[in-house]
């Protein structure tokens, strides 16, 4: 089967990456935090013992449609699961409120133009637009409106989780998501969309937290300066002298 080289992965939006310990230095640890806060401590590495989880600056990512920026992508590394060797890495976007379940049960299989799989993909783009699009005529989709930490800015979080298709499963078939269609080459269209038929051919072994920039409003710009003024006042630090 030929494997789909052509769609871009997350990687190729990737700026800056940050290990756990540098995203203090480079001032993203809110973002860190945020993400990890929507994940029980159970499902997660130990802080201690931790190679899986990143923080990545990204530039030229963007919610198809919407134009709204993604500035930063936080991966987190959930504890004892790993993709088999010889599966197919994966993106499937979700709604956020799916994403408790889903890490506790897996990925079902849903019914789709293609019939009842489960659908992945190689493309960030497109996984970031259904974890962005509210469809099926439900107000679903991101978690909105996200303050992180003392930033002016508010996110949309997106929820992207990377998995793993069993090789001999994965059948490749055209993009659906017409919306998005535009943003690929007609080649790349055609292999857009990666489906297996069963729950045990798919493994969940990170998720990826996509901190969408909201496009915000002169009245949301006040709201959002007069909370952070409201905001208690934090010790400043003492520098020790060397």
């Amino acid at each position: 089967m030929h494997r789909a080289s052509l769609l871009r992965g997350l990687d190729s939006f990737v700026n800056r990456r940050h290990r756990r310990g540098a995203a203090e230095t480079a001032g993203l640890a809110d973002f860190l935090d945020t993400a990890e806060s929507y994940i029980e401590p159970s499902l997660r590495y130990d802080p201690e013992n931790d190679a899986v989880t990143r923080v990545y600056e990204t530039t030229g990512l963007f919610v198809p449609g919407t134009g709204e920026t993604v500035s930063v992508v936080v991966r987190v590394g959930l504890r004892d699961r790993a993709p088999p060797d010889g599966w197919w890495p994966a993106l499937h976007g979700t709604d956020f409120e799916n994403m408790s379940d889903i890490l506790e049960n897996g990925l079902q299989p849903s019914v789709g133009v293609y019939g009842e799989n489960i659908h992945a993909t190689a493309a960030a783009p497109l996984a970031l637009q259904y974890a962005h699009h509210s469809h099926h005529g439900r107000m679903l989709g991101p978690k909105r409106e996200v303050a992180v930490g003392t930033r002016e800015q508010l996110y949309d979080v997106a929820v992207v989780l990377e998995c793993a298709l069993k090789d001999d499963k994965v059948e490749i078939r055209k993009n659906t998501f017409h919306a998005i269609s535009g943003a690929f080459l007609q080649a790349e269209n055609q292999m857009l969309e990666w489906l297996v038929p069963d729950a045990e051919d798919c493994v969940v072994f990170n998720v990826l937290f996509f901190f969408v920039e909201r496009k915000m409003s002169d009245r949301d710009k006040r709201k959002r300066q007069k909370e952070l003024a409201e905001l208690p006042k934090q010790p400043r630090k003492l520098r020790r002298r060397a």
